[in-house]
């Protein structure tokens, strides 16, 4: 298994810093503040805490991508459901 990098969970000595963990040959496994797992970046505070910022950007991405592809040629049923497709299509696939 490789670990390119250590979270810290939730919690109420979330912000405490904690020993340097080292690899087989040596190296230290840098601690991080947020972690991305399953496609959801879960961010390093007292409570859970998920941050959508990521999946926001891709939708904005999706959408700004079909605007410059078909401009004002398409009705806005025809737009919202290419946008609405192309997300969720995204979203399934990774």
């Amino acid at each position: 298994m490789r670990c390119s990098a250590i979270y810290a969970p939730p919690g109420p000595r979330n912000h405490v810093n904690c020993a340097e963990v080292l690899t087989l040959s040596g190296q230290s496994v840098p601690w991080v503040s947020v972690m991305r797992y399953l496609g959801i970046f879960i961010v390093r505070s007292l409570k859970f805490k998920c941050s959508f910022e990521a999946a926001k950007r891709s939708v904005y991405r999706t959408a700004n991508s079909i605007f410059g592809k078909i401009g004002r040629s398409a009705s806005e049923e025809t737009t919202l459901q290419l946008i609405q497709t192309n997300v969720s299509l995204r979203y399934c696939m990774g």
